[in-house]
């Protein structure tokens, strides 16, 4: 068992340190899981008891896992140990957190919206059409209820090899669709989880963010709605600042609008416009506020925005790491002010200054 109460899975306990990120041989891809997606397949990535560990693998063939991840004296990454843990039934997670020492996976959970009755006796060829994936019933039955699927926002802490769920009930009232984003710590025992979603299943995916409260580690929660009518948005962002809570919107229109609230405080969201200028990728915590990073063609940029002022504080620049490009930005859980910087030729913890 590690330090986090995490079992080593016997196949990749003795295994060799393989890149993380960069070219791969098939027997390299096949050992760790990496995949073509979301550089190597790795979506999440929360620093725990100082450990980091990463959730990892193919989201559409069910193979997410958690690994480990090796950090060099150059900061250099690589992937470690596989953990075993039993992700629920019909559980699709996005995000992992460290909370000091507990493990905590958010994401949605499948949920069933109720059930329609489809009549295909109209049409019979329908019923022998190879493009109805997954139903073939007999051909004199033309009849059949359909159970429609929704996801509800959940988040578990990882113990041992099981996941126990972290309820939030009535935070999340009102939302027929929806899925953890995000999740950040305020103090020693609170709680953020940033939730987007939608009043129904019908709906726009995303119209709405909800933050869920927790002053208790996550015993308890409070809900309020930050941001609605956003259409098909932009995944948001949530980040702890040295003096204020920063969330991210981007709606359909690519309008972005940042909310922040000081830290230990009940006081509402104050939202802030910063323009037109596409989806915002992540947010660390910056010296006066946060580092914004952002698309920009098959660019990823970095702005500075100050939590002070509500405004950015200068140009956008290329994002750049040891004079190479950034291809991708990954924030980690549980360290605000640390970034994972993803070059053509590999992957480096970075602390922003």
């Amino acid at each position: 068992m590690t330090a986090t109460g995490l079992a080593v899975a016997g196949a990749a306990a003795g295994a060799a340190a393989v890149p993380l990120f960069g070219p791969r041989t098939a027997a390299a891809h096949d050992a760790t899981c990496a995949c073509l997606t979301s550089w190597s397949g790795v979506w999440s990535v929360a620093k725990v008891s100082g450990k980091y560990l990463a959730l990892a693998g193919l989201i559409d063939a069910g193979t997410l896992e958690i690994r480990g991840l090796d950090v060099a004296a150059d900061k250099r990454l690589t992937v470690g140990a596989r953990y075993t843990v039993n992700f629920p039934a019909g559980f699709h997670p996005s995000q992992v957190f460290g909370f000091g020492d507990h493990f905590l996976v958010g994401g949605g959970l499948e949920a069933e919206a109720g059930r329609v009755t489809v009549d295909y006796t109209a049409n019979p060829a329908v019923l022998a059409s190879p493009y109805l994936v997954g139903y073939s019933p007999e051909l004199d039955s033309g009849v059949v209820e359909v159970p429609m699927k929704t996801l509800r926002p959940a988040l578990f802490e990882i113990v041992g090899k099981e996941l126990r769920e972290l309820p939030l009930g009535a935070a999340v009232d009102g939302l027929g669709w929806g899925h953890v984003g995000d999740i950040a710590s305020v103090s020693s025992t609170g709680l953020v989880a940033l939730v987007s979603g939608s009043t129904s299943f019908e709906s726009a995916y995303g119209e709405r963010i909800v933050v869920a409260d927790s002053a208790d580690g996550g015993a308890s929660w409070t809900g309020a709605t930050i941001a609605a009518g956003l259409g098909e948005s932009w995944p948001a962002t949530l980040t702890v600042t040295g003096d204020a809570l920063l969330a991210t919107t981007v709606g359909q229109d690519d309008r972005r609008t940042f909310l922040q609230r000081p830290l230990g405080s009940a006081q509402s969201w104050t939202p802030a416009d910063a323009g037109t200028d596409g989806q915002i990728l992540s947010t660390v915590a910056g010296r006066d506020g946060a580092v914004v990073f952002d698309a920009d063609g098959d660019r990823i940029r970095r702005r500075p925005w100050s939590t002070k002022a509500a405004a950015w504080t200068g140009a956008p620049t290329d994002a750049r790491f040891a004079g190479q490009q950034v291809h991708a930005v990954l924030t980690i859980g549980g360290a605000p002010a640390e970034w994972i910087a993803v070059t053509q030729n590999d992957a480096r913890l970075v602390t922003e200054a």
